[in-house]
């Protein structure tokens, strides 16, 4: 269709523009694509991240949230090994999404070392997640906690899940909707074990 939004505006003065960047320049490059980018991908990612958070917030109501975090131990243990992977695999996605929109110069031929970033990710966020575990434990009286303030610790690990929901939310970065949301329900579980006893 002709009247289709296209993510380069007016694109034809965006490719002579690209065509006069040299290569491997890449700060010319993201400074042309800045100049010329327009609404098109931003509109749709913010209306895909209105929707998931919408369809989260719905089931969240209608469960009611203090039967949700009453989760199983099971559960919690489950989330802490779930959670940085699918965290991980949003990454992954919102890498391919910028690959396909062509987001990186040419000379930019593979996604390897972003990958390998993200495996890294993956694998240090694990650590952090499962040690949050020995929480659980002070539910029956032990002492392992990370931090003499465990309330206040996990407290303060919500409200940055909060702040970087917000700004994936300005963004648009819908593929960090559901990681986000399960890190703040772990987190958020194990804080209210603490405080009510398990």
């Amino acid at each position: 269709m002709q009247n289709e939004m296209s993510p380069y505006h007016p694109m034809d003065e965006y490719k002579q523009a690209l065509d006069t960047v040299s290569y491997r320049d890449s700060e010319a490059f993201y400074a042309v694509q800045e100049q010329y980018r327009s609404e098109k991908y931003r509109i749709y990612d913010l209306g895909i991240f209105d929707l998931m958070l919408g369809g989260v917030i719905f089931l969240a109501t209608i469960m009611q949230c203090t039967r949700i975090l009453a989760a199983p131990r099971i559960v919690i243990v489950l989330l802490a090994i779930i959670v940085p992977l699918l965290s991980g695999s949003g990454q992954v996605v919102g890498l391919e999404l910028s690959a396909q929109r062509d987001t990186f110069p040419s000379w930019a031929d593979t996604l390897a070392i972003p990958f390998v970033g993200v495996i890294f990710y993956c694998f240090f966020s694990l650590l952090f997640s499962l040690c949050h575990l020995g929480y659980l434990q002070d539910c029956r009286g032990d002492s392992i906690s990370l931090t003499k303030c465990p309330s206040k610790w996990l407290a303060g690990l919500i409200v940055l899940n909060l702040i970087f929901m917000v700004s994936s939310a300005f963004d648009g970065a819908w593929w960090e909707v559901f990681p986000s949301v399960l890190w703040l329900y772990y987190f958020a579980s194990i804080g209210s074990r603490l405080h009510w006893g398990a």
